[in-house]
Parts: C-alpha cells; sequence; structure tokens
C-alpha cells in the first residue's frame, strides 16, 4: 500500500481566498452615503464515500478566522475494474431459485453471482485493494470468433475494452493467445470427462433364485417330486421293503407314505441329510442316484452364487475414450457446439484428410508401389465413429440437459 500524503499540497488556496475577498463598497459622492455590506464566508472541504455512505470533512475556514485542518491525511481511492466472466458450473454462476429458477438480484437489481471464481475475484479484491464490478457478455459465452475474425463473449470483451480482465472457465486456445493474453491457470483439466449413471441394483428376497436358470429350477422341482413318487411307490410295492418283509425288520422302521417320500426328497438338500433310507434294495439305489444329484445341484448353486455376487461387485463403467468407442451397450453424446464437440469433429476432419493423403499416395505411387501392399488402412479410424455415435444420439443443449438424461437411464446404459 502507498504512504498517505498531505492532501492540503494539492489545493489551490488562492482560488478559495480569491472568492471569500469581501466586495468594495459602493458610493456616489452626490448621494447620500451607502452603508457598506458586512459578510463571512466559510468554506469546509470533505469528501464522499459511496463505499460507507458517509461524508468525512477534511478542514474548515472562515474569513474572520483562521484555516482548520480536521483530517491532514488522507489515503488514496481504490482503484475500480470491470471483470468479465460467464456462466460455467461450479466456477462461475447466477444464483437461482430452486423451484422456479428464476434470478436472484441485490438490492440494485444486479444478478448475484457466486461460485469458484466469484469468491476468487472476493479474495483478490482484499488482497490489492480494489473494487471491481462483474461483467457478463451480452452476446456469446466463451468467446468465439465469427467468419469476419470478430470475437464474441468474454474475450471479446477483452479485445473491445470493454472489460479490464477476465477470471472465468476460459480454455487457452492459440487462436485466443493471438488476441488476449492468458495467465498460468489456476485450475488445468485434462482429459474428456465421461459422466455415467451408477446401475441402480434392485434387491429383492429371491434375487438368489437368479443364479439358476429357470429351467433348471424347474428340473430339481420335477426331479424332487419324482423321486418322492418313486420311493413311496418302490416302499409299498417292493417284497423287501420294511413294510412288506416284516421278518427281516421286526423292529420298527421308517414308513414311507407319500408325505413321508417327500419329506425325506426335500430334506436331502440339507446337510442333516433326510434321515433314516428305505431298506429295499431298489429303494436304496433309487436314493443313491438322488444324493449323487442332490450334491452336484448344491455344488452349483455355490458357485454360480459366488461368481454373481463377484461379478456383479467388480463391473465397472468404462474407463477411457477408447472402451466407450468399442462398446455398443452405452449411448453417449456431448454438448452441441461445445470445445469437446468441436475436438471430435476436428478429429474426424484430421482423420479423412490423412485417409485421402494416403489414398493419393498409395494409388499415384510409380516407385515402390509394393510398400503399399497391406491388408488394412494403417491408421485407425476411431474418432469419425465416436462422432457418428454422438451424432445418432443427438447432442444435447448445455450440461444441465445432459445430466438430466444420464440420471435419467437407471440402467447406466447412457453417457
Amino acid at each position: 500500500e502507498k504512504d498517505d500524503y498531505n492532501w492540503l499540497d494539492m489545493v489551490h488556496w488562492s482560488n478559495f481566498l480569491a472568492y471569500a475577498t469581501p466586495l468594495p463598497q459602493i458610493q456616489d459622492k452626490s448621494e447620500s452615503p451607502v452603508p457598506g455590506l458586512s459578510f463571512a464566508v466559510n468554506i469546509s472541504v470533505g469528501y464522499y464515500s459511496s463505499e460507507h455512505e458517509a461524508k468525512t470533512d477534511l478542514a474548515a475556514w472562515s474569513s474572520v478566522g483562521e484555516m482548520r485542518l480536521l483530517n491532514e491525511t488522507i489515503s488514496p481511492a481504490r482503484r475500480f475494474f470491470r471483470i468479465g466472466t460467464a456462466e460455467s458450473i461450479p466456477w462461475s454462476y447466477m444464483r437461482r431459485e430452486e423451484r422456479t429458477g428464476e434470478l436472484m438480484r441485490d438490492r440494485s437489481g444486479s444478478p448475484i453471482w457466486e461460485g469458484y471464481c466469484i469468491d476468487f475475484m472476493i479474495r483478490l479484491s482484499q488482497k490489492l485493494n480494489f473494487e471491481f464490478e462483474i461483467v457478463a457478455p451480452d452476446v456469446g459465452h466463451m468467446g468465439e470468433m465469427n467468419e469476419r475474425g470478430e470475437w464474441d463473449g468474454v474475450v471479446g470483451d477483452l479485445v473491445r475494452g470493454e472489460t479490464d480482465f477476465a477470471v472465468a472457465a476460459l480454455k487457452m486456445y492459440s487462436e485466443r493467445e493471438e488476441v488476449i493474453d492468458f495467465l498460468p491457470p489456476y485450475y488445468e483439466q485434462t482429459g474428456i470427462s465421461i459422466a455415467i449413471r451408477k446401475p441402480v441394483r434392485r434387491t429383492s428376497l429371491f434375487k438368489f433364485m437368479t443364479v439358476l436358470r429357470v429351467e433348471v429350477w424347474l428340473s430339481i422341482v420335477a426331479a424332487l417330486v419324482g423321486t418322492a413318487i418313486m420311493i413311496w411307490f418302490m416302499d409299498k410295492y417292493s417284497p423287501y421293503s420294511s413294510r412288506n418283509n416284516r421278518q427281516a425288520y421286526p423292529y420298527a422302521c421308517r414308513d414311507f407314505t407319500l408325505r413321508e417320500s417327500f419329506w425325506f426328497a426335500l430334506t436331502s438338500f440339507t446337510p442333516q441329510g433326510g434321515g433314516e433310507a428305505p431298506k429295499a434294495i431298489s429303494g436304496r439305489m433309487l436314493v443313491a442316484a438322488y444324493w449323487l444329484f442332490v450334491v452336484l445341484m448344491l455344488a452349483t448353486f455355490t458357485a454360480n452364487l459366488a461368481a454373481f455376487l463377484t461379478v456383479e461387485r467388480m463391473q465397472t463403467p468404462v474407463q477411457s475414450l477408447e472402451q466407450l468407442a468399442r462398446q455398443s451397450r452405452i449411448n453417449y453424446t456431448v454438448v452441441k457446439d461445445s470445445d469437446t464437440h468441436q475436438y471430435f469433429m476436428n478429429m474426424k476432419f484430421a482423420e479423412d484428410t490423412l485417409y485421402r493423403m494416403w489414398k493419393e499416395l498409395a494409388l499415384n505411387a510409380s516407385k515402390d508401389f509394393k510398400k503399399f501392399r497391406i491388408w488394412d488402412y494403417p491408421i485407425k479410424e476411431q474418432y469419425g465413429h465416436i462422432l457418428l455415435a454422438i451424432n445418432s444420439s443427438q447432442p444435447v443443449a448445455d450440461a444441465k440437459e445432459g445430466f438430466a438424461n444420464v440420471d435419467a437411464h437407471e440402467n447406466a446404459d447412457y453417457a
């Protein structure tokens, strides 16, 4: 900060004294004398601060007295700058009502700005002791050059001198560097951000049943019912069962009725087993085959359930632009006429230009034409396919619409 200076050295007091000198008395000798006019001149000097809305007296002087200094020192006036910016969430944006979306304004009727850039302006003004006014461009956004070479947006305001400097999410391009100067960026983002919603996993009490297909579950139920009926039939009509051969089994044995047979077939899926097995050889052979089937089904279900839960947790969305271009399940798009949209169009133009140059070189080669005998085009046409997918999904008007579309696709099939 500059040292305080004596403001009295800057004031020409002779001008004040000249106006404060009493007028001479006018008297005609032929007439009676006219009494002289007596008056006192009081002069006060001060300044008005628009920031504090108050007046500060510096000095006072009167013709009958002497000059009195009320404030010998005064600080220099604060500098004032017009700072340009444009809306770009979360860097700088105008506050709006959450329900209606209407702009919120201050007492003077100006929109209320918020964001990282706005906080940076306030902090910078406090550090360097200056006042500022936020100026948004009337035409355009950040700044694009038209066919006549004229700039709009924030860059256009800087070029025309309507703003002193700009604090915004302004990207550094070679075209912009030809007309304005850039400082080192406070935030540098490289690459392209891909926004995909996390898939909504619906919980269900019967989710474990999705591990196996419906045909497998129906086969298990059919095997259980068929085995239970066969056990009941063999125990009832086999001459070697405990029911029909009391002499071989004089003690109390399990009576395999139809209900008991179903219970035996069902409990065989548990670790405790089905309990006492039939006594007949035919029934035991049937039960042994059924137990082998149960062991295989339990092992298959356990392995599939573990794999199902593991793969479900390991599923991750695409992590690069190449992965997004190679797949066909997820539809993706960009903001229309944005920097990213222009980037893909420029890359497609570069691919087309390289293809034409390679084609002319390969077809018009008179010497060493054997070197151009290849099976495929040597340059991968990736950005042409990406731009085709973007145009098929229709570019969105702004980022807000894009995020709304991403949030609406619960299956994570939109980016």
